[in-house]
């Protein structure tokens, strides 16, 4: 993203969405899209199939990294399908719509996936002093995504904070 960004001309991390980076014609469409997006979601896969594994697929376990994996394979989505330049939601082509309708369910999953290991990570050992950075982590996402609908002029801002 900060890569991408030092190459976008007039691009502020304050503003901007980080979708814009992988925008139609913006100049880090393909980096940003198949590296940003798609690389990033599948290493969330990669680390829910891991999960999995190390926990022998045990079912809350399992249900906690199928949480991850399907935040991954959202993140995927929203790079297979960009916004229209400049990210404009007036109008929006489908393609923008289905990148929009992906992202929202990355955000929505890995929301429900850090609460669901705050709650559940009390159950195993290794995992216990983590809970409470769990369950604060998905507070927070939460409130910078509301800061995001209700504070405009800063979108890039909280949008970064909630990621």
């Amino acid at each position: 993203i900060v890569l991408c960004a030092a190459l976008t001309p007039d691009y502020s991390h304050l503003r901007d969405y980080i979708s814009e980076l992988g925008a139609r014609e913006a100049p880090t469409e393909a980096l940003m899209r198949w590296v940003g997006f798609g690389l990033t979601g599948l290493g969330y896969v990669a680390f829910a199939a891991v999960l999995a594994w190390r926990s022998r697929f045990d079912l809350l376990a399992a249900i906690g990294a199928g949480f991850i994996a399907l935040g991954g394979i959202a993140r995927v989505l929203a790079g297979v399908h960009a916004c229209d330049p400049g990210c404009e939601s007036f109008r929006p082509s489908t393609d923008q719509a289905l990148h929009d309708v992906a992202a929202r369910i990355g955000y929505f999953v890995m929301i429900v996936a850090a609460f669901y290991w705050g709650i559940v990570g009390n159950r195993y050992v290794a995992l216990r002093r983590l809970s409470a950075l769990g369950i604060g982590c998905a507070v927070w996402a939460v409130v910078f995504l509301v800061l995001l609908i209700a504070q405009p002029g800063s979108e890039g801002l909280w949008q970064r904070l909630a990621s």
